[in-house]
């Protein structure tokens, strides 16, 4: 436990090596190392078409609050089972809160995502297999409750939502069937499941109980400064 590792594999003459990465302490990790599939042809040799994409079972929304923001990272694989790259006929956009701030695309993304002003798009065609999308943004904590209702264009095949546990975090969705403690790494997670979501319907999700700071002091200050500036 907490030796740097990496995983190496050699398929067909393709070598394959993860990034380093510390073994946890408890629990565990899934890693996944894609290998050319050289029964397939090769995309160029294939015109896009119009189609649909799925977000696949492996997809999680991971959530970390923090003293002042609320961290949100939607880790994401796009499906194409089509052998030809997609044109979704809905663009894949996701379209984050007005209150979002700080949002990125994160290292191992696909490089056709990106974001534009406060959404996540990711550029077709979107070529055949597994596309990946790892983006990140902020809100705002104050108040130690987040409600998210979020919409996705392409159905989630399975959700998962993992949310780290400070204080009394707690988390809730009328979509989720499950939510469990999961220790890893001296930290403890709240893990949520649930079933399919489809394309447009939104997430909901209510994220309470988390550490935060009073705006009261900042507020009292605010006014106290606009009191003395009248009587200046």
């Amino acid at each position: 436990p907490g030796s740097t590792v990496k995983t190496v594999a050699d398929v067909d003459g393709e070598h394959l090596e993860s990034r380093e990465f510390p073994a946890p302490t408890r629990g565990g990790i899934r890693l996944m190392l894609v290998a050319t599939d050289k029964s397939k042809p090769a995309a160029s040799a294939n015109p896009p078409v119009s189609g649909t994409v799925t977000i696949g079972s492996q997809s999680r929304v991971v959530v970390q609050p923090n003293d002042e923001n609320v961290e949100f990272y939607y880790l994401l694989d796009v499906s194409n089972t089509n052998t030809n790259p997609v044109i979704p006929t809905t663009p894949f956009v996701i379209s984050l809160p007005k209150s979002a701030s700080g949002t990125t695309i994160m290292e191992g993304s696909s490089p056709l995502a990106k974001v534009k002003g406060t959404s996540i798009v990711l550029d077709g065609p979107i070529p055949s297999g597994h596309t990946f999308v790892q983006a990140a943004y902020m809100l705002s904590g104050e108040g130690g409750t987040i409600d998210l209702a979020q919409k996705f264009p392409a159905t989630i095949e399975q959700l998962a939502i993992v949310v780290k546990k400070v204080g009394d975090t707690t988390l809730s969705s009328p979509q989720i069937k499950d939510v469990r403690e999961m220790p890893a790494d001296n930290d403890v997670f709240l893990a949520g499941q649930g079933g399919e979501l489809k394309a447009g319907q939104p997430l909901l999700l209510t994220i309470s109980g988390f550490p935060h700071h009073s705006s009261a002091p900042r507020t009292i200050a605010l006014v106290l400064a606009v009191a003395i500036a009248a009587i200046g």
